[in-house]
């Protein structure tokens, strides 16, 4: 069974639901203005890999709505992105964003399902590190920048959503 290891919230205010989150479930958040995308911890991460140290907790990202994506979004982790993505199609879902690299952390896709939510998939390489600096060719997303501080409560999955492209 595949297990859900990340969640996104588009925030219109992200100060605001930054605010929200803290306040009512303690969560602890890291904006990089730069990536303009926010780092959720909703639980503590260990330090080399940075994932949750307690099974089955989960942390996440907010960022401004997309067209694409006005709506909370989770990420599923699968063995194969490729074979997923058929099997998605197969049942009638449609693939919107295929196979592409996050830095050397992982790989990520995106599809709307039957109901039109739209559901990522996640698979993780086991480098543990985000090295790439570079724009991921014709996907609108980058990978995380070597800027993030060792003290970052950053997640391990983030990527630059500002410019947007199909």
């Amino acid at each position: 069974m595949d297990k859900v290891v990340h969640f996104e919230i588009p925030a219109d205010d992200i100060e605001r639901a930054k605010e929200f989150y803290k306040t009512c479930f303690g969560w602890k958040m890291q904006t990089d203005p730069k990536m303009g995308y926010t780092m959720v911890s909703t639980i503590e991460v260990d330090e080399k890999m940075r994932m949750p140290k307690e099974p089955g907790a989960i942390n996440g990202g907010m960022f401004m709505p997309q067209a694409d994506m006005p709506h909370p979004q989770i990420f599923i982790n699968v063995k194969d992105i490729e074979k997923a993505l058929k099997k998605v199609s197969a049942e009638g879902g449609q693939i919107l964003r295929n196979k592409m690299p996050v830095g050397t952390m992982g790989f990520v896709a995106n599809f709307k399902d039957t109901e039109g939510n739209v559901v990522g998939l996640w698979r993780t390489t086991g480098k543990g590190q985000l090295a790439s600096s570079n724009p991921l060719p014709g996907s609108g997303f980058s990978a995380i920048k070597d800027h993030l501080s060792s003290d970052d409560e950053s997640c391990s999955m983030v990527y630059d959503r500002r410019n947007n492209e199909h």
